[in-house]
């Protein structure tokens, strides 16, 4: 079973600006290595409170993963990502430094176009069209050898194989992970 990773829908507070990286010209949301190095550490607005610190996984374009949100992937064996130290600062100038701008290396073409409800955004020169997905269907056979990755379909979605959600499940965080994993219908 698959899992979309989506921000906590209930959350209070968050990341509210994505670092902007002046000169860097590469983006987060390809699946690819990046092909520069960007400057470290990039920094995030947000709006948390003094008092509410920003859970382990926060963002979504760049993801932003606390070092134990790390440690939990890795020890469950994903390893298909690059960081890049990051701060999260508030608007009263508060910063979380155990965070880290996160670039999943993987983009699988792994919808059932013909029984997910989408809308075309734009063809692609590798043939595979973005889409706004309604409903989305996995082929489970194509997404099968991966724990973590992006849909090639629609690279801002962020999927998670049931290991993934089961390794959170069993390690609880105070306060939460900072996300939602919603199940995915398969093929």
């Amino acid at each position: 079973m698959f899992y979309r990773l989506k921000p906590d829908i209930y959350a209070r507070a968050g990341v509210l600006a994505e670092s902007g990286i002046p000169g860097f010209d590469d983006t987060f949301i390809t699946g690819a290595p990046l092909v520069g190095k960007p400057p470290v550490p990039l920094l995030f607005r947000s709006n948390f409170a003094e008092e509410s610190s920003p859970r382990g996984f926060e963002g979504m374009t760049i993801p932003l993963w606390s070092h134990d949100f790390v440690k939990l992937l890795r020890g469950a064996g994903v390893r298909n990502f690059d960081l890049y130290d990051a701060v999260i600062e508030n608007e009263s100038g508060r910063q979380w430094s155990d965070y880290h701008a996160a670039n999943v290396i993987g983009i699988v073409a792994a919808a059932d176009m013909s029984k997910s409800r989408a809308t075309a955004i734009l063809p692609t020169p590798g043939g595979v069209p973005f889409a706004r997905f309604q409903s989305l269907v996995i082929d489970a056979k194509k997404a099968a050898a991966f724990d973590l990755f992006r849909l090639a379909e629609s690279p801002s979605i962020l999927i998670v194989s049931e290991r993934v959600t089961l390794a959170l499940a069993g390690n609880p965080r105070a306060g939460g992970w900072g996300m939602t994993a919603f199940p995915i219908e398969e093929a």
